[in-house]
């Protein structure tokens, strides 16, 4: 990738995020643009929404090596009536 060239993604919110870097790394891994992009982000174990960037979802549980995560409106819809 030529170091004059950005990849940015575009946020929910409008904002822009430089994801350059982790494609960058995931290049000289042997991953492809595809793999890298399923690399940075999760499904909801509940509603089965995809393609949620780590900053729209949370680590819940991890089972035998799989790792199980919510979206935030899930994972705050299973919280809202705990105490703690």
């Amino acid at each position: 990738m030529s170091d004059d060239l950005r990849v940015l993604e575009m946020m929910p919110d409008g904002s822009a995020v430089d994801i350059t870097q982790v494609l960058i790394m995931a290049n000289t891994t042997g991953f492809t643009a595809a793999e890298a992009f399923n690399g940075t982000t999760m499904s909801c174990s509940v509603c089965g929404k995809t393609n949620l960037l780590f900053s729209a979802g949370i680590l819940t549980e991890v089972v035998d090596g799989v790792r199980y995560y919510k979206c935030r409106l899930c994972f705050m819809e299973a919280v809202k009536d705990d105490p703690k």
